[in-house]
């Protein structure tokens, strides 16, 4: 019965107050629980992928990558240039780089133009690899996702099947507890008719020997049964 309170402590049966104190029948051996099925094992996660995305790269280190040259007059340059001439109306600020672009053989604005088309493919492509990135991780996502729903739901059939297991259990219990309360209930009834029909018995002889004690003298105070019970 121990391992049944402590399947009730549990809270995974309920016990009749009744089963929990059934003593042993005379001539019955101890009840004993039937093994329960081991607990369902812990389900197998799929380890999730690292995400392979590096945030803050330089863009010196992109460009590299995406195998950009270097320039005699880098992008980045003439917007900086751009921006010391932002005061200017656009059209002026156009006519003045090119006025210096004339005045200066060591550079082109050609240049910074070419140098702006290879690093904007170069950043196209790689939006375009974080895409990808992104569409893999997703399909493995859903691949993960699908693979714990059949764990899941292999793993709730389980939790199920110990639960019947555990019911049968209990009711098996309660059945075992039934019977030996009858067969107490039976043993202590037999006694009580067994001292019933020897009390009758005993009182029966009494009475024909106290005919003797009737028909030829007093009884003596001291062999008296309401001497004795005194």
């Amino acid at each position: 019965m121990g391992f049944l309170k402590v399947l009730q402590k549990a809270g995974l049966v309920e016990l009749e107050d009744d089963s929990v104190q059934v003593e042993e029948a005379a001539g019955r051996t101890n009840l004993v629980a039937e093994p329960m099925a081991p607990p369902a094992p812990a389900p197998e996660v799929l380890p999730v992928a690292a995400c392979a995305i590096e945030e803050q790269r330089s863009f010196e280190a992109l460009y590299h990558e995406q195998g950009v040259p270097a320039s005699p007059f880098p992008a980045e340059k003439l917007l900086k240039l751009l921006d010391g001439l932002r005061a200017m109306d656009a059209v002026v600020r156009k006519a003045a780089i090119q006025a210096m672009d004339a005045a200066d053989d060591a550079w082109t604005v050609d240049d910074a133009v070419l140098d702006a088309q290879r690093k904007i493919g170069a950043l196209q492509q790689a939006q375009a690899y974080l895409v990808q990135q992104t569409q893999s991780a997703q399909a493995h996502a859903q691949e993960q996702l699908k693979h714990r729903e059949q764990q899941h739901l292999a793993a709730i059939e389980a939790v199920k099947r110990q639960i019947a297991e555990l019911e049968g259990l209990r009711e098996r219990e309660v059945e075992k507890a039934t019977a030996d309360r009858a067969a107490i209930q039976a043993q202590a009834k037999a006694v009580e008719d067994a001292s019933a029909r020897e009390t009758a018995r005993l009182a029966g002889e009494l009475a024909r020997l106290l005919q003797i004690i009737e028909t030829f003298g007093t009884t003596s105070p001291a062999t008296t049964p309401q001497t004795a019970a005194r």
